[in-house]
């Protein structure tokens, strides 16, 4: 493995221990490879979501909006489009 993927990996066990931050998977804008992530069951804000698995796309039109787990294939992991 990576030199820089092991530290970072460790980096964020440590600051979960610590309590630093929520548990890393969970966030639900995560950067990830350049991409924003958004997880079923939160909140992520207005705009539109594609689902990672099969490509189908949620809009979420208001603030309070919960992130639903995905319509076609029942998925709960996006990333956010615009």
């Amino acid at each position: 493995m990576p030199f820089f993927v092991t530290l970072y990996k460790w980096m964020v066990s440590a600051s979960f221990f610590l309590g630093l931050t929520s548990h890393p998977k969970r966030s639900y804008l995560e950067k990830k490879g350049g991409f924003l992530m958004a997880y079923a069951g939160e909140k992520p804000g207005i705009g539109k979501y594609k689902c990672i698995q099969c490509g189908e796309i949620v809009e979420l039109t208001s603030a309070d909006e919960v992130l639903p787990a995905c319509p076609q294939c029942e998925k709960t992991v996006y990333i956010r489009i615009c």
